[in-house]
């Protein structure tokens, strides 16, 4: 699992306890706020957009706002 998604899952509530050796990642709780979890990832997906400055830079802020409001994520 990727660990920017593991850190995601605990800031929304999951507690992290490890790789199996499969690579499967466990957690300790499904207690986890989805809707916090799903925020958390299309922030994290608007910021990426938005430091697309260097690359098209009248477009990335553009998108990464557009990202959010598609999602309703302020």
């Amino acid at each position: 699992m990727n660990e920017k998604i593991k850190e995601l899952a605990v800031q929304a509530g999951a507690e992290y306890y490890g790789t199996r050796n499969t690579g499967e990642a466990m957690f300790g709780t499904l207690d986890v706020d989805l809707e916090k979890f799903a925020e958390l990832i299309v922030q994290e997906c608007a910021t990426v957009a938005g430091g697309l400055h260097h690359v098209l830079p009248h477009q990335a802020e553009l998108t990464s706002a557009v990202i959010k409001q598609h999602f309703g994520v302020k």
